[in-house]
């Protein structure tokens, strides 16, 4: 199914990975057996789910913590480039600096 679907498919495995934080280590050996081009595809899921939040997602909540679903996929993220490390982080990685840059 990634291979036909992998962006739709991978948006709902990220979208999961974000709301239940028991999820991550499951769906983080699902695509074990992706081809490379779909870890790529993955990779940039990541990278525009964190671009299209609105902006009740981007606060913080009350206590000036971070929220649930970012600890949710920094971790999903950090699972994904640790396991996978063939796959490109620069992407993810110049998102947040351009981020931190706007804010």
């Amino acid at each position: 199914m990634v291979a036909g679907n992998g962006l739709v498919v991978f948006e709902h495995l990220v979208t999961m990975a974000k709301n239940n934080d028991n999820m991550i280590e499951p769906l983080s050996k699902a695509i074990e057996t992706s081809h490379p081009l779909a870890l790529d595809m993955f990779a940039y899921t990541i990278v525009r789910i964190l671009s299209d939040l609105s902006p009740k997602e981007q606060k913080l909540d009350a206590e000036s913590n971070v929220a649930q679903w970012l600890t949710n996929i920094a971790q999903m993220a950090g699972i994904f480039f640790k396991k996978y490390p063939q796959t490109d982080i620069v992407p993810l990685l110049r998102y947040l600096l351009n981020k931190m840059r706007k804010d």
